[in-house]
């Protein structure tokens, strides 16, 4: 399923581009439907679900072989669902979604969709064509401007900046572990923390190592504070899959019981002489 591009063209009123767009619309809301279950992952997962489609758009105008093609457009709806369930990102941003050619979230792919190698390589395979996809967009511009912040601290070796989930944003870094912008810059002026300032639509914004941000956590004052806020996380997620399994458990009581009335009609009138039309 991919939504079109629509120019504008004569012969079209505005009245038929209204019922196109909502069309697409449609189609966008039922690609995205099973990846999030509350209101406020909607707009993320609109926004993501979005992007994909566009990808999936260009991804018929390359040269592979259809079973390629076919496999890199399951696995395009299988990255949307986990991004939703599983990322920290509270707003769509492309260069910092895909920022690193690197799989993500290769444990829940193991454990929610499936757990063999072919499908695993197929899905590194996607999430690296997604990568240039979105570097050829131009959306990992402006990466290298200069922070106002005192002593730089940045090693390039470390392995962490290329490592699909081994960096995160200063806001996610708020969001996640409840630290203040403060509290980021001092750590960063006292030698704690690297960082790299990279620039979304003119936007900057730090990108921090996530084990230099867990390891300033866990030094904070209480007890196991980032274990709890891991449990946290994790019963968010649990909450949502609830949510969304009653929501199942409800339409399929609804389809039964519209089931067990058709069978009660049926039973008094065998024939059917008596079903209107």
């Amino acid at each position: 399923m991919v939504l079109s591009g629509h120019g504008v063209q004569s012969g079209i009123t505005g009245d038929r581009m209204e019922a196109i767009i909502r069309n697409e619309e449609q189609e966008l809301e039922d690609y995205i439907k099973d990846w999030y279950y509350g209101d406020e992952m909607h707009g993320f997962a609109k926004a993501l679900g979005r992007y994909l489609l566009k990808f999936i758009a260009y991804l018929h105008k390359q040269d592979m072989s259809e079973k390629t093609r076919h496999k890199h457009i399951d696995n395009c709806w299988c990255i949307g669902y986990l991004e939703c369930n599983f990322g920290y990102h509270d707003e769509f941003v492309p260069g910092s979604v895909f920022y690193s050619p690197s799989a993500g979230h290769e444990y829940d792919f193991a454990r929610k969709l499936s757990s063999s190698k072919s499908a695993m390589t197929s899905y590194r395979s996607t999430m690296r064509k997604l990568y240039r996809y979105t570097k050829g967009l131009g959306h990992f511009s402006g990466a290298e401007e200069t922070p106002a912040i005192e002593g730089s601290h940045m090693v390039e070796g470390n392995s962490g900046w290329s490592k699909k989930g081994g960096s995160l944003s200063d806001k996610s870094a708020r969001k996640e572990f409840g630290l203040t912008q403060e509290e980021i810059v001092q750590a960063i002026n006292e030698g704690k923390l690297q960082y790299r300032v990279q620039s979304i639509h003119g936007n900057p914004f730090l990108r921090l190592l996530r084990s230099e941000v867990e390891a300033l956590v866990e030094g904070k004052p209480g007890i196991n504070y980032l274990t709890r806020k891991r449990y946290q996380v994790e019963l968010s997620r649990v909450n949502r899959e609830i949510k969304g399994l009653k929501a199942q458990l409800e339409s399929l009581e609804k389809r039964k019981t519209e089931l067990q009335e058709m069978l009660s009609r049926n039973s008094h009138d065998p024939s059917g002489i008596g079903r209107s039309g």
